[in-house]
Order: structure tokens, then sequence, then C-alpha cells
């Protein structure tokens, strides 16, 4: 009895069509990845952006807390006077930035700032000061903010 030797392995048509299910996987699972870290650093700079948000309404507040008097009260700029210096909150519509300005160095606080406003129970003699603010990331996805406090000291 002959043997016959039966060859063993794959033709080169069925090694192509595997190689393309192998690419076909690594694209899908490429893009899932690259797909979810960007959803990740979007999430990321959106959870930044509320961070410094609140940061600096919480410390805007808190200044405002310890005023003793107002020097000025406007929709956009509130000035006044805290622990013997003067303190200045202003927003520069044009940049979208907030501003604070002490003993006359100004520091920018925010960017992207796309409104900002003051508004008073009563402009002349100020006993509560609610601020609203709006913000917008790179993605154009808008968080908006709103706070107030009146000063201890009035």
């Amino acid at each position: 009895m002959i043997k016959i030797k039966k060859n063993k392995g794959f033709t080169l048509l069925e090694l192509m069509i595997g190689m393309l299910f192998i690419v076909l996987a690594a694209a899908l699972v490429s893009m899932a990845l690259v797909q979810g870290l960007q959803l990740f650093y979007a999430q990321d700079n959106r959870t930044a952006l509320f961070v410094n948000g609140e940061s600096v309404l919480d410390g805007m507040i808190m200044d405002l807390r310890h005023a003793t008097s107002f020097v000025t009260t406007t929709s956009s700029n509130l000035c006044f006077i805290s622990n013997g210096s003067t303190i200045l909150y202003s927003w520069d519509d044009d940049a979208k930035i907030l501003n604070k300005t002490t003993a006359g160095n100004t520091v920018s606080l925010l960017s992207g700032v796309e409104d900002f406003s003051f508004s008073y129970d009563n402009p002349t003699n100020a006993k509560f000061v609610s601020v609203y603010m709006v913000l917008k990331d790179a993605d154009n996805v808008i968080t908006t903010f709103e706070s107030g406090g009146g000063p201890r000291n009035l």
C-alpha cells in the first residue's frame, strides 16, 4: 500500500483572507480606542473648566464677604475695599477674560468667559451681589454659573 502525503498548510488565498480579517479587527479596535480617548480628554477639559469656574466664583464671593465699602458697582465691574485693599473684578467682553486687580496688579482669572454680569439688590447701597457667568470651552460646550453673597462688614 502506498501512502500519499497530504499537504498540510494554507494556500496563499486563505492567508490573504485571514490577514484581511485581522487588519479589519485591528482597525475597529483602534477606532474604538481613539474615540474613547477623545471622549476622555473632552470630559477632562470640561471638568477642568467647571472646577476653575467654581473656584474663581467661590474666591470672588469670599472676597466680597470681607468688603467694607463699595467703590464701583456696574454690571461688568465690581470694585470694593476689603481689608484695606482695593479689589476690582472686571470682565473684558472683547477678549472674553475675567480679571482681578488688587493694588494695581491685574491677574487674568478665567478665559473663555462668554457672558458675565453682576447684579445688585440696591446699586447705590448694595447688601447682596449676584454673579452670573457663562464659560465656553474649546468644544463649544457652555457651562453656566450663578452665585451671590453680601459683605459681612456693611
